[in-house]
């Protein structure tokens, strides 16, 4: 049968089979999402008060049943239909949010296609394509990838003119205006092959040439992890570009494992190692030429660090049942966030982009009940409220301003989604 054809027949399928849950959702999305109301459907923030949908839980799981039907019927679809956007999929949508009249309204946006090249194994370069939408926000130009398929992960610049993204250990730049991809992880650098080291490889080794980018908060620098320098043995270094010229240089290097957390405000380099006898992880500064400033932490979970540098969040132990934030700058705890009678803290805790603010999750039984925490750092005043019955909360909770977060759950076996305003000062959220 002509894979063509049955794409277009499964499609068609979809549409019958998915009435009651699309009617459901695009009711929601039309009216958009406002202030502690719920909306079908799932949701996630793009960008400062910019909203998307997603894919969402029984939607996967429909699409996906029908997918094993025809092949249990020994039909086939297009493989490649997973290579590029899902027909079977509703179309993703985009909503402004106003924060002055708490509500969410859809905006328009454009279908982008890009291309970049990857060299593998033996030289071979493979054309690829990266699904966005660009959409004209207050902000500027964002661009968002395309969820109804797997797409690398975009990484803005502090201004939001640049983007980052990884695929195969290499690291590529998009200028938002212009669209153009650059490839800015060299495949040759002060001496090193990307290609001659991967034919070189033996059994158990394994080459991570340019991983995990962080822009510096002035958009000027960006530092990755290499192990390019250490296939005898299991030490990371850290590598900088600069943005300008695209050069590349290694400023650190460690004999065991090796990440980096962040950039701080004093365009110091924050970074997670294992010491020397692997026994346990350092959290430790480092300036941009390398050299160690200050040791800070010892064994604990990094949970996020501010966007401006200043403050990192952090759990001292496992299960997380308490959260901690350390000031950057005076190098102490400024703030300690216990679970009380909860049973742990979600690991999905994050700053308010301006830094004042935590929104954390809490296990508070073990039929999956959770509570949502926010907490303002400075009066180190909280406020909570429980998921009600029949409603379970996502661990997905984002801000959408230094206000506002936005709660996906399950309710009534359905995804909702809704607007919280926060207002910590004392006393419960409305939920």
């Amino acid at each position: 049968m002509d894979k063509r054809k049955v794409l277009v027949a499964l499609s068609a399928l979809s549409m019958l089979l998915l009435v009651g849950l699309t009617v459901n959702m695009v009711s929601g999305q039309e009216s958009g999402l406002s202030r502690n109301k719920l909306a079908g459907g799932q949701y996630f923030v793009a960008a400062a008060n910019l909203i998307s949908t997603t894919p969402s839980i029984e939607e996967k799981i429909l699409i996906s049943q029908q997918r094993k039907e025809v092949i249990a019927k020994g039909e086939e679809f297009d493989q490649l239909a997973t290579l590029k956007p899902d027909p079977l999929y509703s179309p993703q949508k985009f909503y402004s949010y106003n924060e002055e009249l708490k509500e969410a309204n859809e905006v328009k946006s454009e279908p982008v296609v890009l291309y970049y090249n990857v060299t593998y194994q033996k030289g071979v370069t493979t054309e690829k394509q990266l699904y966005l939408h660009k959409v004209i926000s207050n902000q500027g130009i964002v661009l968002i990838p395309d969820h109804t398929i797997a797409t690398p992960e975009l990484i803005p610049s502090p201004n939001e003119e640049k983007y980052l993204f990884s695929d195969d250990g290499n690291i590529f730049m998009i200028d938002a205006e212009s669209l153009e991809v650059s490839h800015i992880s060299k495949d040759n650098v002060d001496g090193y092959d990307k290609l001659k080291i991967i034919d070189s490889l033996i059994e158990g080794q394994q080459l991570f040439w340019a991983w995990d980018p962080k822009w510096s908060l002035d958009g000027e620098s960006i530092v990755y992890v290499s192990n390019r320098s250490h296939m005898n043995g299991r030490g990371m270094d850290i590598w900088k570009i600069d943005v300008g010229d695209g050069s590349e240089t290694k400023i650190y290097s460690h004999s065991q494992s090796l990440r980096v957390i962040g950039w701080t405000n004093r365009n110091e380099i924050l970074i997670k190692r294992t010491n020397d006898n692997n026994s346990e992880d350092i959290i430790e500064k480092i300036s941009i030429s390398g050299e160690r400033i200050a040791e800070l932490l010892k064994s604990v979970d990094v949970l996020d660090i501010s966007a401006d540098g200043t403050k990192l969040l952090y759990s001292p132990n496992r299960p997380s049942t308490e959260l901690r934030v350390f000031d950057l700058i005076s190098n102490e705890d400024v703030y300690t966030l216990d679970v009380g009678n909860a049973i742990q803290f979600d690991p999905t805790a994050t700053f308010s982009p301006d830094g004042e603010k935590i929104v954390a999750l809490k296990y508070t039984g073990v039929n999956g009940e959770r509570e949502v925490c926010v907490v303002n750092i400075q009066s180190k005043s909280d406020q909570t409220f429980a998921s009600s019955k029949n409603q379970m909360f996502y661990s997905d909770i984002s801000w959408i301003n230094n206000v506002d977060i936005l709660i996906n759950s399950i309710e009534d076996n359905k995804s909702k989604a809704k607007v919280v305003e926060t207002n910590v000062g004392g006393g419960n959220i409305e939920a």
